[in-house]
C-alpha cells in the first residue's frame, strides 16, 4: 500500500509539473527512472499477490544501479516471512523513496491552510472497518500515509529545521521583550484548593495567557530563530528578587506544563489508562471533551502556540500526552490501535465484541452476553450517543460491526473541537509546510525531549571549578546514578529551569562550605555550586532536599512582600 501511494504521488507531480527553482527538464530523466522503478515495484508486488510470492522478474539494471538498497532487498528468501533485517532494509528503501520525491513537491501548495483545515476531524482509518471513502484520495493524503513508515533520521530533522528557518526570513526585526508579571505564590495556593477557581485563573498558565494578550504571538514565539535572544518575553516574579536572564522564563514554561497535567486547570484529565493504571501511557492526560467554551478554546489555542514555540526554539514542555494527540497535530493517520494508547480496556472490549464468533458465540447467545445500546463512554465518563436515539436502540449480533465502527470513530474523534483549537495555534507558529513533513514522534521529541538518563546528562555537563576526577564530582555522579528519572528531572529543573534535556549543567565548587550547607544553583547560567561533602550519603540528602524544597529565586534583587499576601 505504501509503494502504491508513493507511486500515485509521483505520477501526480509528474502531471502537475510544479515550477521549482531548478528547470524541470534537468530532472526529467531521473524522475522518469524513479517513476519507472515505482511502477515496476508496484506491478511486481501485485503479481506476487496473485501468485502468493514475489514475481520472478529481475530488477531492471537501471534501477539496480541507481538504487542499491532496492537491489539488496529485491529478492528475499520468502516474501511472506521477512526477517527483522529485511524489514529494516525495506524501511530504508521507503525512506530513500520519500526523499527522492521531495524534490518534486511544492509543500506550500500541498499543505495549504485550506487543505489542512479540511483534514481536521476526518474519521480515522480502521483497517478492515474503514469504508472506501475514508481511504487516501489526494496527493497530500498519499504522502501523509507514508509518515508511519518514516525513519527518524537526521536528514528529516535537517529538512524541518531548514523549513523553519525559511519561514522567518520575512519577519523583520522585533522590538524589546514584553514584560509579563507572574505571581507564583498565588498559583501555588490555587493548587491546594483548585475548586475555588474552577477555570484556573490563578495558574501560571492563565496568568501568562493574560499577560501576553495583545501581543503578536506568532512573531513572539518565533523570535529566537531570527535574533540571538533566548527569551520570548521578560518574566517578572511578583514578590521575588530575580532578574530574568533565562531561568525565570524556563521556570514559567515548566510550571505551565505541570499545571496542564494536573487538576489545577480544567483543560486536561487523566486518561482511562492513567485512571485504571493499565496499558501504555499510564501517566498520560487527554483533553477534556466538555471544555468547549470560548475561553477554554482560547486557552487550548494558546497551548498550541506554546507547543509551536517550544518545537522550533529548542525549549521543552513536560507534557504527558498519548501518541494519538501528536498524530492529530501533524495530520497522521489513525487506526483502531490508537485507542489502546489511552483506553486499552475499551479497545479490548470492542475487539472482543467484533470477533466474538471466534469463541463460538452465535446470534442466539449474543443477547445473553451483551446488553449494549448505541452509546459509548468517553474519557471523562460521560455517555455519547452513536446514533439518534442510541440510548434505546439495542445492539444485535449482526449489528456489532456497525457498532464497533461507530464507537471507534466517536472515541478517536472525541476531542476534535479542542484539537482543532490547539492545531490552529500550532499552525500560527510552525508553518503548515513543516507540519506536513514532521511525524508525530518527531514533534513529540521536539516538544517533550527525552528522558534524563545519566549518560546523556554527563554529555551536557561542563566542569568549571571542579575537576572531573575529583572526589566531589565522583560522589555527585554516584548520587545522580542512584536517582530516579523523576529526581534527575527535578535536579535539571533546579539547575537550569528545564525538566528535560538538552540543557547544559556547569559544575562549580562552593568554597567555604561544609556538610551543613546546601548546594545552590543559578538557573540563568545553568550553574550548580556543590559543597565538598564528606560522604555520598550527606550529598544525597542535601541534594535531594535542595531540588525539592529550594526553588525560590531571590539572589538577584531584593524581594517584595506584597505578592505573598493572601489573594
Amino acid at each position: 500500500v505504501s509503494l502504491e501511494a508513493l507511486a500515485q504521488t509521483a505520477e501526480w507531480y509528474n502531471t502537475e509539473k510544479p515550477d521549482l527553482d531548478a528547470p524541470l527538464e534537468k530532472k526529467k530523466d531521473t524522475f522518469q527512472a524513479l517513476r519507472q522503478r515505482l511502477r515496476w515495484i508496484r506491478g511486481t508486488e501485485l503479481n506476487a499477490k496473485q501468485q502468493g510470492r514475489r514475481g520472478g522478474r529481475a530488477l531492471p539494471a537501471l534501477v539496480a544501479a541507481k538504487f542499491p538498497l532496492v537491489a539488496k532487498f529485491w529478492e528475499p528468501p520468502d516474501a511472506n516471512t521477512l526477517n527483522v533485517q529485511q524489514m529494516v532494509q525495506l524501511l530504508h528503501v521507503l525512506d530513500e523513496l520519500q526523499h527522492l520525491v521531495l524534490a518534486w513537491i511544492d509543500f506550500h501548495k500541498m499543505f495549504s491552510p485550506t487543505q489542512d483545515t479540511q483534514r481536521r476531524g476526518v474519521s480515522p482509518r480502521l483497517g478492515d472497518l474503514a469504508s472506501p471513502k475514508a481511504q487516501a484520495q489526494t496527493p497530500m493524503d498519499y504522502f501523509l500515509s507514508l509518515k508511519r513508515f518514516r525513519l527518524n533520521t537526521k536528514r528529516w530533522d535537517a529538512l524541518v529545521s531548514h523549513l523553519l528557518k525559511d519561514d522567518v526570513k520575512a519577519m523583520g526585526l522585533l522590538g524589546n521583550l514584553h514584560r509579563v508579571s507572574i505571581n507564583r505564590i498565588r498559583a501555588q495556593r490555587h493548587k491546594e484548593n483548585p475548586q475555588k477557581h474552577p477555570k484556573g485563573e490563578p495558574t501560571v498558565f492563565m496568568q501568562l495567557l493574560k499577560g501576553l494578550e495583545g501581543q503578536d504571538i506568532s512573531r513572539t514565539f518565533r523570535r529566537t530563530c531570527y535574533q540571538p535572544c533566548e527569551n520570548w518575553w521578560y518574566t517578572v516574579f511578583e514578590g521575588e528578587g530575580v532578574i530574568d536572564a533565562g531561568g525565570p522564563f524556563r521556570e514559567v514554561l515548566h510550571m505551565a506544563a505541570t499545571e496542564l497535567m494536573s487538576n489545577a486547570l480544567p483543560l486536561f484529565i487523566p486518561s482511562p489508562n492513567n485512571t485504571n493504571n493499565i496499558g501504555e501511557g499510564r501517566d498520560c492526560y487527554v483533553p477534556r471533551a466538555q471544555e468547549c467554551s470560548t475561553d477554554a478554546l482560547k486557552a487550548y489555542k494558546f497551548l498550541g502556540q506554546l507547543i509551536g514555540g517550544v518545537a522550533r526554539n529548542n525549549e521543552s514542555l513536560q507534557l504527558m500526552l498519548p501518541a494519538i494527540f501528536w498524530k492529530q497535530l501533524v495530520g497522521q493517520d489513525l487506526d483502531a490501535s490508537d485507542l489502546k494508547s489511552f483506553d486499552v480496556m475499551s479497545s479490548n472490549g470492542l475487539h472482543h465484541m467484533l470477533h466474538i464468533q471466534d469463541e463460538g458465540i452465535d446470534d442466539a447467545m449474543f443477547a445473553d452476553l451483551f446488553d449494549e445500546r448505541y452509546v459509548t463512554v468517553l474519557s471523562d465518563g460521560t455517555e455519547s450517543e452513536l446514533l439518534p436515539g442510541g440510548h434505546t436502540r439495542e445492539v444485535g449480533f449482526n449489528d456489532r460491526k456497525e457498532y464497533v465502527q461507530l464507537a471507534y470513530n466517536a472515541r478517536l474523534n472525541e476531542w476534535n473541537e479542542q484539537m482543532n483549537a490547539i492545531r490552529e495555534g500550532l499552525a500560527e507558529v510552525v508553518p503548515h509546510v513543516a507540519l506536513g513533513v514532521l511525524t508525530w514522534s518527531q514533534l513529540e521529541r521536539r516538544v517533550c525531549s527525552d528522558v534524563v538518563d545519566v549518560e546523556s546528562l554527563k554529555v551536557y555537563t561542563r566542569y568549571r571549578t571542579l575537576y572531573e576526577n575529583s572526589k566531589t564530582v565522583k560522589l555527585y555522579w554516584q548520587v545522580v546514578t542512584e536517582m530516579t528519572n523523576e529526581e534527575r528531572s527535578q535536579l535539571l529543573r533546579f539547575v537550569t529551569g528545564r525538566s528535560r534535556l538538552p540543557a547544559t549543567v556547569e559544575l562549580f565548587a562552593a568554597h567555604g562550605c561544609s556538610d551543613d550547607h546546601l548546594p545552590t544553583a543559578r538557573t540563568c547560567s545553568y550553574a550548580l555550586h556543590l559543597p565538598h561533602y564528606s560522604t555520598k550519603e550527606i550529598m544525597r540528602e542535601k541534594l535531594r532536599y535542595a531540588i525539592y524544597n529550594c526553588l525560590a529565586m531571590d539572589l538577584d534583587t531584593d524581594a517584595h512582600a506584597d505578592a505573598w499576601e493572601d489573594t
